[in-house]
């Protein structure tokens, strides 16, 4: 537990290659997602992948492997698995605001305004201080048309990331 926390928090903080090399020879579906995640990281994507997917047939309710298969996904354009991977995650207990966020990225891409909307609110309460929620949620309103609700939610996000440009710009 102590080694996949680790290399979580080495992916997370820009040391992928650290997250890498900790982990070696990934047995676990916990292990294969963290590994896959230090690709991620690394923007190895094809790499992620495979040991996600290896991850979901060792343990298919893998709610971590879920969570980052998500987005693999959605950046290849494979928008409704992103959506159906994601929400399996939320399904079965994924709890993290992220989670949430991505979900809500899809859901604009898919033109699901009002589900991305709510999404990030749900995102937003979990965790009131993230600047990027916040960002998030002014652009889904704004992709909604709702200028008025838009503009609280990039002023939240840059209380939160003063002098950030592109929450500035949208504002």
């Amino acid at each position: 537990e102590g080694r996949l926390a680790l290399a979580r928090l080495l992916s997370e903080t820009n040391r992928p290659a650290e997250a890498i090399e900790l982990l070696g020879e990934a047995e676990s579906a916990s292990a294969k997602a963290a590994l896959a995640e230090g690709y991620l990281a690394a923007e190895r994507y094809d790499e992620a992948r495979a040991l996600l997917e290896e991850a979901l047939r060792l343990e298919p309710e893998n709610t971590r492997a879920l969570a980052l298969r998500g987005p693999v996904y959605g950046r290849a354009g494979e928008l409704a698995s992103a959506a159906a991977t994601l929400e399996k995650a939320i399904a079965l207990g994924e709890t993290s605001p992220e989670i949430r966020r991505n979900l809500a990225l899809v859901y604009v891409q898919q033109g699901k305004v009002p589900k991305a909307i709510a999404e990030l609110q749900k995102a937003s309460e979990d965790a009131p201080s993230d600047a990027s929620i916040w960002f998030a949620l002014g652009n889904a309103y704004l992709y909604g048309k709702n200028g008025s609700r838009a503009a609280p939610a990039f002023e939240r996000a840059l209380a939160l990331r003063v002098g950030w440009p592109e929450a500035t710009f949208n504002l």
